[in-house]
């Protein structure tokens, strides 16, 4: 699963993710840090370690329930985004906050994307001859000031490790050849974005559209293609 990415600055600060594209085994990790960047680096070898190890031994029991109305390998990448949830807390944030990842993690099976997240980024599914589709698209904490000009510094909303506990999102999509999937972290998205055509879906050609209709907002951009997988 090929990636493209690129973060742009503006005025204020958003952190680069880590990335993992593992062609092989077909998992793609989005770790954005705030806090320490060893955070999210080890939270994308625990969600690695563990998701993998769940393929070898397919009879292993969860530390965490199974959903009846999820597949093996969607109720798999929810157990490894929990895991490394208690994991960020018992070892960065069980006395004070330290550390946080907003986290996106996607498997392909077939041709079936199955991903689950906590907070951004965006999730769009760009297809040949459609618009571009919304799958997912998580807020943060600027929507509640809106308001203010001066409150345009990013700033997540939910995050793996703050709390025992996580309130997660998975969900799944069918992909057709030619599909790709666009990724975006940035705290508001502008209605150009939805008008743009097929070929000008290009990581440049979206960087620009975002830069020109806000040059102060940061963001980050990624792009998985599938020609290889899906062929």
């Amino acid at each position: 699963m090929p990636l493209e990415e690129r973060s742009y600055s503006g005025k204020f600060f958003r952190p680069r993710p880590e990335v993992l594209a593992d062609p092989q085994d077909q998992l793609f990790l989005v770790a954005t840090p705030w806090g320490p960047r060893s955070t999210a680096k080890k939270t994308i070898q625990v969600i690695q370690d563990h998701f993998l190890s769940s393929l070898e031994d397919q009879e292993a029991t969860s530390p965490f329930p199974t959903l009846s109305c999820l597949s093996a390998a969607e109720n798999n990448l929810r157990t490894s985004l929990q895991i490394a949830n208690q994991n960020i807390y018992r070892e960065d944030n069980r006395n004070e906050y330290t550390a946080g990842v907003e986290l996106f993690a996607a498997t392909l099976k077939g041709n079936e994307l199955i991903w689950a997240q906590v907070g951004q980024p965006a999730v769009f599914l760009s297809r040949p001859n459609s618009p571009l589709v919304p799958l997912n698209t998580p807020i943060d904490m600027t929507t509640d000031f809106a308001h203010k000009k001066n409150s345009l510094h990013p700033l997540p909303q939910t995050l793996l490790g703050i709390d025992p506990s996580v309130n997660l999102t998975s969900q799944s999509v069918r992909l057709h050849l030619g599909d790709e999937i666009l990724l975006l972290s940035r705290s508001t998205l502008p209605p150009s974005l939805f008008s743009l055509s097929e070929s000008d879906r290009s990581v440049d050609a979206v960087s620009r559209v975002l830069a020109k209709s806000d040059s102060e907002m940061p963001f980050w951009i990624g792009k998985i293609h599938f020609e290889s997988v899906l062929s």
